[in-house]
């Protein structure tokens, strides 16, 4: 809290709208270590009638306050170095810290996701995301046609919003549902075969990279390499890249046409 306080009386629901004065940001000088930046919001509680309240022996006067808000990193990502390839276009005080998808979820406030994933999806018997999700299918056999060297969109730049949530508001400007958004000035520096567009990172074929079909990022698409080898737990892998052929669009391909006829033999 910032200031001293008093309890004047227990309130109903607060017209945010009505009593709002101003509101501003403002760059911390900590080097972006606690966000960056402080959000300020000046409001003013007016008193109601006496009608239906029976607290007050007088109506007291109208208090004037100001909420300061200042976002500070998640205890895990405090613990790790800002990545240093990504800066802002127009300043220095921001640091960007690397994060787990699950972790944008807790901080954007989703806990119902985040306990979804957690009791039916990670609980699961099948173990989806562990040791089930790198064991090859039990067949002998995978053959895998894919396209590649297309921009495939692969992270993102993200910020807290520069905003006060207040959850009694009826107005949609002082409403903020998004906590999390795309940070679209931060910019990418050193990475080949990758760019950034409004805060979207996407992979591009690079001097010594190959990337994804617009779609699945290359990593995922080849995958199934790591499935090659003998044993119970391996099987024969065969992969066809298609050059510049789409996630989708591969489907009328002429190439992949003639693949998937010699696999099954027609050729």
């Amino acid at each position: 809290a910032v200031g001293s306080s008093r309890a004047i009386g227990k309130s109903r629901k607060v017209n945010w709208g009505k009593g709002l004065i101003a509101s501003n940001k403002a760059a911390s000088s900590d080097g972006g270590e606690s966000g960056g930046v402080g959000s300020e919001l000046r409001f003013q509680i007016l008193p109601t009638d006496r009608e239906g309240q029976g607290f007050f022996f007088e109506i007291p006067s109208s208090q004037q306050c100001v909420l300061k808000v200042k976002w500070r990193p998640p205890p895990s990502m405090k613990e790790r170095k800002p990545f240093d390839k990504v800066t802002h276009k127009r300043t220095t005080i921001h640091k960007y810290y690397p994060a787990t998808p699950g972790e944008l979820l807790v901080a954007e406030g989703l806990n119902n996701a985040v306990n979804l994933l957690r009791d039916s999806y990670a609980a699961d018997p099948v173990d989806p995301r562990g040791l089930s999700s790198w064991y090859p299918p039990p067949i002998k056999k995978v053959v895998a046609i894919y396209g590649i060297n297309l921009p495939t969109e692969v992270s993102g730049i993200y910020q807290r919003k520069q905003s006060v949530k207040l959850s009694y508001s009826t107005s949609k400007d002082l409403c903020v549902r998004q906590l999390i958004v795309l940070d679209k000035d931060a910019k990418l520096n050193g990475l080949d075969g990758y760019t950034i567009e409004s805060g979207i990172i996407r992979e591009t074929k690079g001097k010594a990279k190959k990337s994804g079909d617009g779609t699945v990022p290359y990593w995922s698409l080849q995958h199934c390499r790591t499935w090659q080898g003998e044993g119970v737990k391996k099987c024969d892998v065969k992969v066809y890249e298609i050059e510049g052929a789409e996630h989708r669009a591969i489907l009328n391909e002429a190439k992949f046409h003639k693949i998937l006829l010699e696999v099954i033999g027609c050729v």
